[in-house]
């Protein structure tokens, strides 16, 4: 997509698409970086984000628990201060 560098202020910008900014969810603040003259920009995720929708794509593949937690090695707690 072509578009055109507009003055804005004392710098210069670009106008960028509705349709983009929802496409690339941009909300807020984004990050910009330089690599090799190309301009990269992405979007700022909050912490955690994504982790509910990943959550339920494992419980939709059917993986509701951990498999092989008999397996595991006892924690510290379970190791020296659990008691029965």
């Amino acid at each position: 997509m072509k578009v055109a560098i507009v003055p804005i202020g004392n710098s210069r910008g670009i106008r960028i698409p509705k349709r983009i900014l929802d496409e690339c969810r941009f909300e807020g603040f984004a990050d910009l970086e330089t690599r090799k003259n190309r301009l990269i920009l992405r979007p700022i995720r909050g912490p955690r984000e994504g982790w509910a929708d990943a959550f339920r794509r494992h419980l939709d593949r059917g993986r509701a628990e951990l498999r092989d937690w008999k397996n595991l090695p006892p924690t510290r707690f379970e190791a020296l201060e659990w008691e029965w």
